[in-house]
């Protein structure tokens, strides 16, 4: 419920510190430093599932995961990559899943939302998908919908 229905009004967001806010002007605009990283591999946990998030370059994102992606975990690791699409508008988007150990039902799903987000925004989607992610994809023929690769970019 919002908070105009509770009665209450909406806090004010916080400003970004001074730090994060050049880095995100840095970003946009094309102008930064060689090596910049807003975000220096960042690591979270979703679930049964680890996400080591990094910025190789300004326009490049790798997000990798190990663990499970199950109906558990698949929500939060939509939730943080579309996040990270939508905030930093990167041209490649690299989804590392070689060491996934099971993929669900709910994670072909996110491939697929993922897949269908990064052709909304022109951004290159790489999804390095492990046997383990492959098989359930090639079985129900959705190879041909996502951009797979069995081995991350040299970036």
């Amino acid at each position: 419920m919002s908070a105009e229905f509770m009665g209450g009004s909406r806090r004010p967001r916080r400003p970004a510190p001074p730090d994060a806010r050049r880095a995100d002007i840095q970003l946009r605009t094309g102008r930064h430093t060689e090596g910049w990283n807003p975000n220096p591999a960042a690591a979270r946990t979703v679930g049964p599932l680890k996400l080591i998030v990094n910025f190789p370059n300004p326009d490049t994102i790798v997000i990798k995961a190990s663990g499970d992606v199950d109906l558990c975990s698949a929500p939060g690791l939509e939730e943080l990559t579309l996040r990270y699409l939508e905030r930093y508008e990167p041209k490649l988007l690299v989804v590392d899943l070689a060491a996934v150990r099971f993929m669900g039902a709910a994670g072909l799903s996110f491939l697929l939302k993922l897949q269908h987000a990064a052709n909304c925004r022109r951004v290159d989607l790489q999804i390095v998908a492990s046997r383990i992610v492959r098989r359930p994809i090639q079985l129900l023929g959705l190879e041909k919908q996502l951009n797979l690769t069995m081995h991350a970019p040299h970036l």
